[in-house]
């Protein structure tokens, strides 16, 4: 799998969940900003054409995301501040009505030779997308 045809695969799951939507912009380029059920942004999809990665950023329910299970069966490493390279991020709420946040760094590299782990991503972005409606009104 290419870079694009995984970001066409993300978009159809990211849309195929009941009122969800993307929305892109020319400065975007591939990339897109995924909107729930209420329309309200949870996360957004970083594809520059320069860079040899995507970025995918996910706001997540808190306690929702199982960190150990999710880099156990994606495969991925911590990737440390400042490094930009296949591995992800993960911050836990600290305040009341936040929401925990996942960024997911894939280098091109990656996304051509690891059908097995992207298969999981997409798996948990599907469980993402599912429980994208936690962000409404009353949560903003």
């Amino acid at each position: 799998m290419n870079r694009t045809q995984f970001l066409l695969k993300l978009k159809g799951i990211l849309e195929s969940e009941q009122g969800c939507t993307t929305k892109t912009t020319p400065k975007k380029g591939e990339g897109f900003v995924p909107y729930n059920r209420f329309n309200i942004k949870w996360g957004q999809v970083d594809a520059d054409d320069s860079k040899n990665h995507i970025r995918l950023v996910f706001d997540l329910k808190p306690g929702s995301l199982y960190e150990e299970m999710f880099s156990q069966k994606t495969g991925l490493i911590i990737t440390p501040p400042g490094k930009i390279s296949t591995g992800y991020r993960f911050t836990k709420v600290k305040e009341q009505g936040g929401h925990d946040q996942l960024i997911i760094f894939l280098e091109d590299s990656f996304i051509s030779s690891q059908p097995e782990q992207l298969a999981e991503i997409l798996t948990f972005v599907k469980e993402f997308v599912g429980q994208s409606s936690f962000k409404s009104q009353a949560s903003r």
